[in-house]
């Protein structure tokens, strides 16, 4: 659950940066995602699952999110638009974590 959600938390920075810095090479279509001040939900072992209690999901801003996969060509075109410098770290030698294992970012 924690490396879906940082898989999430990727792409959608990837979808931001790759609209603002390849807008040229990329097209991604982008949905709104509303409902701003929405409560959230129970999550965690009192609602039936894993770890500690917490209310999660409330979001209280409107935000696009990627309607669809990125793709490798796609994010080959936007790593090759960031090469030179790649300010975030986003490029590595290092091998994919295992199934199950924290991604670590930069």
């Amino acid at each position: 659950m924690i490396f879906q959600r940082s898989v999430l938390v990727v792409t959608v920075l990837m979808l931001a940066m790759v609209a603002g810095v390849a807008s040229a090479e990329i097209n991604i279509d982008f949905v709104t995602v509303g409902n701003a001040g929405n409560a959230g939900e129970l999550s965690g072992e009192g609602a039936g699952g894993y770890g500690l209690d917490a209310i999660v999901g409330g979001v209280d801003y409107v935000y696009q999110i990627g309607k669809y996969e990125v793709t490798n060509a796609q994010y080959t075109a936007f790593l090759n638009a960031v090469a030179k410098t790649d300010t975030y770290g986003l490029y590595s030698t290092r091998p994919r974590e295992p199934a199950g294992e924290p991604c670590e970012l930069g």
